[in-house]
């Protein structure tokens, strides 16, 4: 089962992990006080000393979610940020949208209406409409499949990747064959929990050589697959499957 975890929203915010009662306590971070204040992303456990026995949990993800939402934005009215002895410029603050539903998008373009107030500079698009994934992927710098973290399975991962785009899903895939194979390949990342999904992700954006090459990965890897329809119908004609 998943490890239990906590997002913390923001910068300076913390939370606190409380152990059960015992004699003793060591946390994995060093601390041995019953209760422990987080400030940072990690895993954290605690073993518990009783006068009998001593025993340790599992491990508690926290993860400092710092999404540039909740940052202030400075736009300078000039388009150069120099400028001459005796001249001024503008800073203005403002603070970027959360998200954006295509749906208010799409009612904007075909009144003929600007966007709603403070969502101009959005920078998540909800898409809550059905059969237009497939082709915005092409816009996607990385792409996370869902279905990975339950009973049900992954979804398409071969969409993102003919698009050349990095994939990540979760632990969950043993019944597709095609994810193995990504992962083979180095188009494609498998992550435990969203510790390691923002480990992996931070990675890839931060090593520009890393990010294209797992995205070329993928494209080749669709690319070899190419012709596939053929071969099965040539398959059910060799063999005579359709004779009745």
């Amino acid at each position: 089962s998943a490890m239990p975890g906590i997002q913390i929203e923001g910068v300076g915010d913390s939370v606190v992990l409380t152990a059960n009662h015992g004699d003793a306590y060591l946390w994995s971070n060093g601390a041995t006080t019953q209760s422990v204040t987080i400030f940072n992303s990690g895993t954290y456990s605690v073993t518990v000393e009783n006068s009998c026995c001593f025993a340790t949990s599992a491990g508690f993800y926290v993860l400092v979610h710092n999404d540039g939402g909740f940052n202030p934005v400075v736009a300078a009215s000039a388009d150069d940020d120099t400028i001459c002895p005796g001249d001024s410029v503008t800073l203005t603050a403002r603070t970027l949208a959360r998200d954006l539903f295509f749906s208010e998008y799409q009612e904007a373009i075909l009144s003929g209406k600007e966007l709603p107030a403070g969502k101009q500079d959005a920078n998540v698009l909800i898409m809550d409409n059905m059969g237009m994934l497939s082709r915005l992927y092409r816009y996607a710098t990385i792409a996370y499949v869902g279905g990975g973290f339950g009973e049900d399975g992954i979804h398409n991962i071969l969409e993102p990747a003919v698009f050349g785009k990095p994939v990540i899903f979760g632990p969950v895939y043993d019944k597709y064959f095609e994810a193995e194979e990504l992962l083979d390949a180095e188009g494609a990342f498998t992550v435990e929990d969203a510790l390691e999904l923002e480990t992996t992700l931070t990675s890839l954006l931060q090593n520009r050589s890393k990010l294209e090459n797992a995205g070329k990965a993928a494209a080749d890897y669709v690319k070899s697959r190419a012709g596939t329809t053929g071969r099965i119908i040539q398959y059910i004609q060799a063999n005579r499957l359709l004779m009745s």
